[in-house]
């Protein structure tokens, strides 16, 4: 009878260790799983030197691409080129950025917003950098209200912002701010 008894017990301490086991491998799994990198970003319009609006973009599919190349394969190009849509021009419009980057964009080439020139890049703490470019319009009536960062091979992330319709002379400043944590 004391054997039996022996016997049960350990069959019973074998299952709870092995209960006990799986309960850690399933936690452990659970852990690693929200460990990935999480992107979060701002964009900020000044027109003038004032405020005009700040807003959190929207991660282009291409620019996960961009992600994905720049750590498993290296030799991306950078990402600091900002550029503006072109809202004045007749009939082209443009849309609201979406991840697919199926929206409306024409991007402007000329009246001081084009994008040969690149955006000044800063690193603001472990994980954390701003890219700002400014931009003096020379002719009047430029209607803005979307921006996108991207690099000489295409676009990383897209915002749209309220209109704002600009005069010569006025100056427009983007600032991208970036964190990846």
């Amino acid at each position: 009878m004391k054997h039996k008894k022996t016997i049960l017990l350990s069959v019973i301490t074998i299952v709870g260790l092995l209960l006990a086991v799986t309960l850690l491998q399933i936690q452990n799994t659970a852990t690693q799983v929200n460990q990935g990198i999480h992107y979060n970003s701002d964009v900020c319009v000044y027109i003038n030197g004032k405020l005009h609006e700040c807003k959190h973009n929207t991660l282009f599919n291409a620019g996960k691409e961009l992600i994905e190349q720049a750590v498993g394969v290296g030799g991306v190009g950078v990402v600091k080129n900002i550029t503006l849509c072109n809202a004045s021009t007749d009939g082209a419009g443009c849309g609201t950025p979406v991840v697919a980057m199926t929206e409306a964009y024409t991007e402007f080439a000329s009246c001081g917003f084009n994008s040969t020139a690149l955006g000044t890049y800063k690193s603001t703490d472990v994980g954390n950098w701003s890219i700002n470019r400014t931009f003096y319009a020379t002719c009047n009536n430029l209607i803005v209200n979307v921006t996108r960062l991207g690099n000489a091979t295409g676009y990383f992330a897209g915002v749209s912002f309220t209109s704002a319709t600009l005069q010569a002379n006025d100056r427009l400043d983007i600032n991208w701010t970036i964190s990846l944590s």
